[in-house]
This record gives structure tokens, sequence and C-alpha cells, in this order.
């Protein structure tokens, strides 16, 4: 079920913000935001956890700044949405905000490092709903907005969004998967999911263990509450997320799940996450409305 957008214009601009950020030099860009690097003590582990927090430059808004949190792919942690060669979520967040294309909003990352965001060796889904949500509720109380939520997640980050806004629809209105690497039944050789402990037994890939992450597992019992879904890849992702799309669309069919679906040309990179990522956050705050 593809969504209608109301704003056309809307879109056009923002593709447009987005040719201007990515031509843009490093020592050319102006922030009109801050960014800090902050830590909390996450009992589950009995360690420290990082995580990164954007703010705008703006005046407060009346109802709070809404609030969006970002999951990591594989390798990566909690700088990667940050980094100016990989997300460059700060200018492109400060361009949508300046120009009025999206609300002034709050950003969030956790590394996660390679858990993939669920409970296995470390229990990291555990700690992002019993943990970590709270406690930016409750740090940065004084500037949201109640609203739900929005996320987004590239490559296994939107295997872990897929199932977060799935799991919980209390917390998300909108989930951004960009090449979710939510294979099924079992991902492909060449995909990382195969290299780590996490779906592993006696360090070897179990097909049990992975499916039984599956995001089919998850029982749906009222599909007007899950969060609308924004799904995108690259035509030429090598890790073979058009077909993780393909099954995913039959799953949410099924159970009357809105969504979207967005492919465009390249491959399984940044280059092609910024762009949809600005595109789709503009979608769901348009959508929002």
């Amino acid at each position: 079920m593809a969504c209608r957008l109301n704003n056309i214009f809307n879109l056009l601009v923002t593709l447009l913000l987005l040719f201007t950020i990515s031509s843009c030099k490093q020592a050319k860009v102006e922030y009109y935001s801050e960014v800090e690097k902050k830590s909390f003590f996450s009992r589950l582990l009995e360690d420290s956890i990082y995580y990164n927090v954007y703010r705008p430059h703006t005046k407060h808004p009346i109802d709070g700044y809404d609030l969006l949190y970002l999951l990591h792919g594989h390798g990566g942690n909690h700088d990667d949405w940050f980094e100016y060669e990989e997300g460059r979520v700060q200018p492109i967040l400060d361009s949508l905000i300046k120009n009025q294309m999206i609300p002034p909003v709050v950003a969030v990352s956790l590394d996660a490092a390679n858990s993939w965001n669920v409970n296995r060796h470390i229990p990291m889904e555990s700690v992002y709903f019993d943990e970590f949500i709270p406690h930016i509720d409750s740090s940065l109380q004084d500037f949201l907005n109640k609203e739900k939520s929005v996320i987004a997640g590239n490559s296994a980050g939107g295997y872990g969004a897929l199932r977060f806004v799935l799991k919980d629809p209390d917390h998300f209105s909108f989930g951004i998967l960009l090449s979710p690497a939510a294979y099924e039944p079992v991902p492909p050789g060449i995909s990382s999911s195969r290299k780590i402990d996490v779906f592993a037994k006696d360090s070897i890939f179990n097909d049990s263990i992975w499916n039984s992450f599956s995001y089919t597992n998850i029982p749906i019992n009222a599909p007007e509450e899950i969060a609308h879904l924004l799904i995108s890849t690259g035509i030429d992702d090598e890790y073979e997320i058009i077909t993780v799309i393909d099954s995913l669309k039959l799953h949410l069919d099924k159970n009357n799940i809105d969504y979207n679906v967005t492919l465009v040309p390249g491959g399984h990179e940044w280059n092609v996450w910024r762009e949809i990522f600005a595109l789709d956050v503009t979608r769901a705050f348009e959508i929002r409305k």
C-alpha cells in the first residue's frame, strides 16, 4: 500500500536541498545546530554506552521538539550518522529545518555495536527499550514533543528499526528503512550477519537463530497502530535488498500495514541512504500534518 503525498512541491524542494547538501564542501558547511556526545550507564550491560544528540538552534517549539531515533548499520557506531563522509545528518537536518521542510527535531543515535539490536549475547533490544528510551525521555523531557517518534536505520539498522516498530507501536509513528537487511528466510552468503556471533552457534551461522528473530514471528495485533513504513534501496544493491523488500511487502500486505517503497539508482552505500533519508524524513512529517 503506497501512501499518497499531498505536497509534491515540498518534495521537489527537498530534492533541491539534497543536491545542495551533497555538492557542498565540508569546510563550507555552516551549522545551525549542535551535536553533543553523551553516555549513560546501562545496568543490563554493567557498562557505559555512548550516544549522540542533535539539537537545532531554533526557538523551542510550543509543543516541544519531535524526536528522531537513528540506528546504525553493521560495523558502525553512534557516530556513523553524523560523520560527514557517511550519514551527514547534521547538515541535512539543518537544511530541512531551516527551510521549514520539517519541524525542529532532536535526533539521537546509540552505539549498539554489532548487536543488530537484538537480545543475544548482549541484550541490546532490552537496553534500547528499557534503558535508552526512558533515559532520553527523562533527560530531554523539557524539550520533547510527547507524540510518537520517528525511527530510521540503514542496513542492519534498518533490520532493527523494522523489528522495533512492529514490536512496540506505542513508541513510533514512522519507520524509515534504508536498505534493510531483514532477510527472509535467511541472509545470502555475502551478508555480514553470517560473520558475527549474534546469529551463530559454535561460531557457525545458524538458520534457526536467525529465524527466531524474524519480523514474521512478531505478533501483529493492531495493524492500524503500527508505524507507517518508508522502505527504500538502491536498485544496484549488491546485498540483495530488492529480495528483502519483495518478501517484506508480502508480509505487510497480509497484515494490512501501511508502507511506501522507493527504489533509486545506486548500491549499498551512504550516497544512496543520505538522499533517501532526507526525502523520507520530509515525507514522514508531511504525512503527519
